[in-house]
């Protein structure tokens, strides 16, 4: 940054505010990640920087997707897409179309969400992007199901699964599994849909698999059992719901020690480093 600065150098600025950008999102500051991809788009738009300018706005609304600011997001597409079209960049408008249709299934807008997705799943098919689709099925599998259309949304998470299966991308089957069970929960709330979740919980590695799934996976099952009167087994998933819930807020907080722990070290080595120099 001080030799780009120093040789006046604006386009090495913005790719170090990028790489800033991505280093803010891997440490979760979010906040931080905002207003290094702002800084890119504001030397980008002063520099003409058509492509630079296009890749903070795709920066930029993938952050807002994560703090929820769905209306911004979608203003910041309807910028861009234009631009992406025109270029015929289709790599980067699968992104943007895959989290426009997050935004409107996050704000009830389905049918809109339904038309994103489908563009966003043509492209996927185009370059094989195999993860993007099943990301997108499941996402279409959600929106059906949270209007109460299951059949559609039992369709799109079978579909899920046969790519899951044929492309050997194991990594993504429990959440789909899970979403199924949801399902069949909704259709028959009986004895039958705990043998469902089980069948998700058997296929998981409780070591390795994601603690958020796990949760989502317990408190579903925390729920079931409720319904059912069966307050021991519910109290029993409560419990492993809780100890899940513990070691996320444990895991975020201990990720939060660390950063201002290195926070803690850079600012020491600096005033080192400043006093030297005295």
């Amino acid at each position: 940054e001080e030799v780009a600065e120093k040789i006046n150098h604006p386009k090495g600025l913005m790719n170090v505010e990028n790489m800033n950008g991505m280093v803010m999102i891997n440490r979760g500051d979010l906040r931080g990640a905002f207003t290094r991809y702002s800084k890119m788009l504001e030397i980008a738009e002063k520099n003409d920087f058509t492509r630079g300018k296009n890749i903070a706005l795709l920066n930029i609304s993938g952050v807002l997707l994560k703090l929820k600011e769905f209306e911004k997001v979608l203003d910041n597409y309807y910028k861009l897409i234009p631009a992406l079209e025109k270029n015929n960049d289709r790599k980067n408008l699968l992104f943007a179309y895959m989290n426009m249709a997050i935004a409107f299934a996050e704000t009830k807008k389905f049918d809109s969400s339904y038309v994103y997705n489908q563009r966003a799943y043509d492209i996927a098919l185009h370059f094989k992007e195999f993860q993007a689709q099943i990301q997108i099925l499941d996402n279409l599998g959600n929106d059906f199901a949270l209007q109460g259309t299951l059949d559609s949304a039992k369709h799109y998470y079978r579909k899920a699964l046969a790519v899951i299966e044929r492309e050997k991308m194991y990594m993504y089957k429990d959440r789909v599994l899970l979403n199924l069970a949801r399902i069949k929960q909704a259709e028959t709330p009986k004895d039958t849909t705990a043998i469902e979740f089980h069948r998700v919980l058997s296929t998981m590695d409780t070591t390795k698999s994601d603690a958020t799934l796990l949760f989502d996976t317990y408190l579903a099952m925390t729920n079931y059992f409720e319904r059912a009167k069966k307050y021991d087994s519910a109290f029993y998933y409560l419990r492993m719901q809780n100890k899940y819930a513990k070691k996320i807020f444990n895991d975020t907080l201990s990720k939060n020690m660390n950063e201002m722990y290195v926070k803690y070290q850079t600012e020491i080595k600096l005033q080192k480093i400043d006093l030297l120099e005295k």
